[in-house]
């Protein structure tokens, strides 16, 4: 089962919790509330560092903020 990352929206605590694919957000360990976001990550993208390229990717195609645009 993978680790994910989760963010609450009422408190804006962050936690990472085991959980399947299809599994449906937890409740806040900190203020039990329901509206969560799951994350992105590193992890949750096989592991790529951030602005590392997918192999057979084009020059310059970022996973991050502002990475690589499609012309």
């Amino acid at each position: 089962m993978p680790l994910y990352e989760y963010q609450c929206r009422t408190c804006g605590s962050q936690f990472e919790e085991l959980a399947a694919a299809d599994a449906p957000c937890p409740v806040c360990p900190a203020c039990f509330g329901s509206d969560v976001i799951k994350l992105m990550s590193a992890a949750s993208l096989g592991g790529l560092d951030a602005g590392a390229s997918p192999a057979g990717a084009p020059a310059g195609f970022g996973g991050g903020c502002g990475g690589g645009g499609f012309s």
